[in-house]
């Protein structure tokens, strides 16, 4: 791939796009790899010698901002795909002929990018990782859940009696197995009826509405983040060092996310050939926040390729961090070269992740900073991305472990989304300016460079005692401000103080 610095070693899930300016589209939404054209004067390429005809069913989308409120005048033939409310953009399928009209009428024109699931191979070792023993850099294999809710002191929040109970997370991703025993319901009890996955909704190139979970990755986020832990097993599936279905005792609720009591919003936006597109993904962050949202994950990223002021996934993510949404993003898995953090993670008011392993030592591909363009201090945190077992999507339809092992800062992110519903619910004034703060100032310092860990590693009660702290020291009386209803009729939104 064009955007790695240095070889990658593990099956590592994390996103790239394209970094030039047309992805080419033939008559529909291709949900295949499409051929790529570079920025040109169509006056000048050899698709003039075609005939009108063919050259006219060439089209490309594309991501226009809108300067002023009236509707735009659009070159013919062009047909426009969604105009956001977050953002003044519109998103556009147009003929490839008329692109340079368009430029000309618009100055700022994007293209719109394709971010796609990539997996990376381990190269040969000669003995792979066995469960159960210590290794040096790693910890032990693989990592549980109740291992990073202890090391992060999720648990000893949980002890305070926060859980994440009335907090909403969006998982922006692959899907949502809802019927994984970690996700089906909220409080595992069978005589109720209050499933955690409280809405779906699916932003697909095709227009598709199927909101499974194809791909494997978006069930795995959602129940590091969410998931209640009921499953337990005698085995789970390998993915790294180590290939197969290997041997460990996972008793039940050993699994349990950060907040296993808070909602899930399933919005998916990766077709089941892990692509999607920019302007897809926008529309999933600003469906979860028309529809409450508390906080959004987002397990994804890409090579940065302008400005972040001018990145048009930076701008859907900064306001939703103005209408008080925690974002969560995945600081990238293209470590560990400088200036390596991935868009949307560089957005400034976004909580980037980076990885570390069980050892807090920080993984070799955790993406480093600063932030090209601009140069600012990414990541934010760090928290545990290595040998992290989560939720199986293929668990009950493929008669797989419930659990299955995977690397990367796609898996850090919703540790820290986790810890941002914590504090949601138990500081009920607080905004998400403050829920980054709060998680950076009392995040682990592992004495190590900012660029490589943020303020260090998450420390779920560090957190909490720092937004303790800011609470009692305000003398002001908080009012419940903006509270919108969720599509299950849950009443929601936060106190501001």
């Amino acid at each position: 791939m064009s955007n790695l610095r240095i070889p990658l070693n593990g099956l590592l899930v994390f996103i790239l796009f394209s970094t030039t300016f047309s992805q080419v589209v033939y008559n529909q939404h291709i949900e295949a790899p499409l051929p790529i054209l570079p920025a040109y004067d169509t006056s000048k390429t050899s698709m003039q010698s075609k005939s009108h005809e063919s050259i006219i069913d060439v089209f490309v989308r594309l991501l226009i901002r809108l300067d002023r409120p009236e509707a735009p005048t659009l070159p013919e033939g062009t047909l426009i795909l969604r105009r956001y409310s977050l953002i003044p953009y519109l998103a556009v399928k147009a003929p490839l002929n008329k692109l340079n009209e368009i430029k000309k009428s618009f100055p700022n024109v994007y293209p719109d990018r394709v971010f796609e699931l990539n997996v990376l191979k381990q190269p040969y070792i000669s003995r792979p990782l066995s469960t159960n023993i210590e290794y040096s850099y790693l910890g032990s294999f693989p990592t549980l859940l109740n291992e990073t809710t202890k090391l992060t002191r999720a648990e000893e929040v949980w002890a305070e009696g926060y859980r994440g109970r009335g907090v909403i997370i969006a998982i922006v991703d692959t899907g949502i197995d809802k019927a994984h025993p970690d996700l089906d319901d909220l409080d595992d009890e069978p005589l109720t009826d209050d499933p955690k996955v409280l809405a779906e909704v699916a932003f697909i190139s095709d227009g598709s509405n199927d909101t499974r979970d194809i791909i494997g990755h978006g069930t795995h986020v959602a129940s590091i983040a969410a998931g209640t832990g009921a499953s337990g097993g005698r085995g789970f599936k390998a993915t790294f060092a180590a290939k197969g279905v290997l041997n460990a005792t996972i008793l039940p609720y050993t699994q349990r996310g950060v907040a296993p009591e808070a909602y899930l919003y399933n919005v998916k936006v990766f077709n089941d050939s892990s692509q999607a597109y920019e302007s897809d993904i926008i529309a999933g962050i600003e469906w979860a926040v028309e529809h409450g949202a508390d906080v959004i994950n987002l397990s994804l990223g890409g090579e940065p390729v302008a400005p972040a002021s001018e990145d048009p996934l930076v701008k859907a993510v900064e306001e939703a961090v103005k209408n008080n949404v925690v974002v969560t993003i995945a600081a990238g898995n293209s470590g560990p070269a400088l200036y390596t953090v991935l868009t949307p993670g560089v957005a400034p008011s976004a909580i980037a992740v980076g990885a570390a392993y069980e050892t807090k030592e920080v993984t070799y591909f955790s993406s480093r900073g600063p932030t090209p363009f601009e140069i600012g201090c990414k990541p934010d945190v760090l928290a545990f991305g290595a040998a992290v077992l989560g939720a199986n999507a293929f668990y009950s339809e493929n008669d797989e472990p419930a659990y299955v092992e995977l690397w990367g800062t796609s898996i850090a992110a919703p540790q820290a989304a986790g810890a941002a519903a914590l504090l949601i619910q138990a500081f009920p004034g607080i905004t998400a300016v403050g829920v980054k703060a709060a998680i950076m100032e009392g995040a682990y310092d592992l004495s190590l460079d900012p660029m490589v860990q943020g303020a260090g590693l998450l420390d779920v009660k560090g957190a909490f005692e720092a937004a303790r702290r800011a609470a009692e020291s305000s003398f002001r009386s908080p009012s419940l401000t903006g509270a919108k209803t969720s599509p299950a009729g849950v009443r929601i939104g936060r106190a501001h103080v």
